[in-house]
């Protein structure tokens, strides 16, 4: 499959978008991006987290990215080279701004802290288990990430894809947190380090 890389630099002009940067789960920034492009090609808005961090803006950001969507691809090749950057960050605060503007009300705040808190408690087991693995802080890492971002994803799509509050509360309760930290670990530490529970 043919892959464009995208470069995007965020300047001191684009405190609002670095903002939102530093408001996200850590690495998870170029995989939102990627979501959302994926969503603008076919006329969708991304469900995202969309809160602004108060920290102060200190230099540029500078991210890239492969794009292997075919639709995003055509999107991209639709816009004149010397123009991307400034629409990707145009379609962005798009987005951006349709999650502020229509945030999901239906996600019980309780219900949602127990999830985070089962996630991190779990989490943390699962990190004492992996006592002298090779490479233990990169792999854990990446599995904190990988299980962040799923858990996040999994939770927005519950609210945003929910009838009513009900609806939404049930999706949640569905949600198997042993589950996505098994794939999260399975995936760096390999089919070994998963857990017979719930898979």
């Amino acid at each position: 499959m043919k892959k464009k890389f995208i470069r995007l630099v965020l300047s001191k002009e684009d405190t609002d978008l670095i903002a939102w940067k530093n408001s996200l789960p850590p690495r998870s920034f170029t995989e939102t991006v990627s979501r959302i492009l994926v969503s603008e090609s076919d006329g969708q808005i991304a469900p995202i987290l969309y809160e602004f961090s108060s920290s102060e803006v200190a230099e540029d950001v500078r991210a890239g990215f492969y794009i292997g969507d075919q639709n995003v691809l055509a999107l991209l090749n639709g816009i004149k080279k010397g123009d991307r950057t400034d629409a990707i960050k145009k379609i962005l605060r798009k987005h951006i701004a349709h999650n502020r503007e229509h945030p999901p009300e239906l996600v019980s705040v309780e219900l949602l802290h127990n999830i985070l808190v089962d996630f991190r408690t779990k989490m943390a087991d699962r990190e004492a288990a992996c006592a002298g693995t090779e490479n233990k802080y990169r792999k854990l890492c990446d599995s904190y990430y990988d299980g962040m971002v799923t858990l996040f994803n999994t939770v927005l799509a519950a609210a945003y894809n929910s009838g009513d509050e009900n609806d939404c509360d049930r999706g949640l309760r569905r949600l198997n947190v042993n589950q996505i930290i098994n794939q999260a670990f399975e995936g760096n530490f390999g089919p070994q380090s998963v857990s017979g529970e719930d898979v």
